[in-house]
């Protein structure tokens, strides 16, 4: 995902940047996050669809956030807009350009942590599932995976297995519950078995004790819930079928 921050106090600008990559870095997630010191001279960079939220300061030298916002409206309606700001006088301007939210400013490293935390929690949950990917290190590597690329996750001792659909297996030191709790924001994935968690755009079948998956890949799952978790599979695949 895209960010950018639109801050003409550089320290400001840096510290927000601090905590949007440390929460990618908390939640998985990939953020390529770019600082602008001025509105103007974040509108010579920007095109529609290069960002997928922006941080957009409202009192600046030169041209206003609200200014900025409404030039950004003209070429398009795609960004998240958020503004800083330190006062709420010009929330009205604000729902005139479709401001997503506002981040009020000054605010010590404790408030702003909280506020991105839960601004960004909302606009994960709000992007459409084909934007989403997980972020993770493997033999020294940074991988980003799209949610619609992974088969399937486990629990592999201190470890997660996460096989993706051109069948490569990675095996990254994380937590699965922390993964699972992350997936399970997005419909397609469903939890089968205690450390077992499944695509279900690649289910294939049910069995009597095995979840099967595209590529021949089986795997047990909770016999007690295997009616409940077919269930599931069946009517996601309906609903999947009547929005294509």
């Amino acid at each position: 995902m895209n960010i950018a921050v639109v801050d003409d106090l550089k320290a400001d600008s840096r510290r927000l940047k601090l905590v949007l990559d440390t929460y990618a870095a908390d939640h998985h997630l990939s953020f390529d996050v770019t600082t602008f010191s001025s509105a103007e001279d974040f509108l010579v960079n920007y095109v529609p669809m290069s960002f997928s939220v922006i941080f957009m300061d409202i009192y600046m030298t030169g041209l206003t956030g609200i200014d900025a916002a409404r030039i950004v409206r003209k070429k398009s309606d795609d960004a998240i807009i958020v503004f800083l700001t330190s006062s709420g006088d010009h929330m009205l301007e604000a729902f005139d350009v479709h401001a997503y939210g506002y981040m009020l400013k000054p605010a010590d490293y404790r408030d702003l942590v909280s506020d991105v935390e839960k601004i960004m929690d909302d606009i994960m949950r709000s992007m459409p599932t084909g934007d989403r990917s997980l972020s993770f290190s493997y033999n020294r590597q940074n991988f980003g995976l799209a949610y619609s690329d992974i088969v399937c996750i486990k629990s592999d001792s201190h470890n997660i297995e996460i096989t993706s659909a051109s069948g490569e297996v990675y095996r990254p030191r994380l937590a699965f519950s922390a993964i699972s709790e992350r997936l399970s924001d997005d419909k397609r994935f469903l939890l089968i078995n205690r450390g077992i968690m499944v695509n279900m755009d690649y289910i294939t079948d049910f069995t009597d004790e095995a979840c099967v998956l595209s590529g021949d890949i089986r795997l047990p799952l909770n016999v007690k819930k295997r009616r409940q978790l077919d269930m599931v599979w069946q009517n996601y695949s309906l609903l999947e079928k009547q929005n294509d």
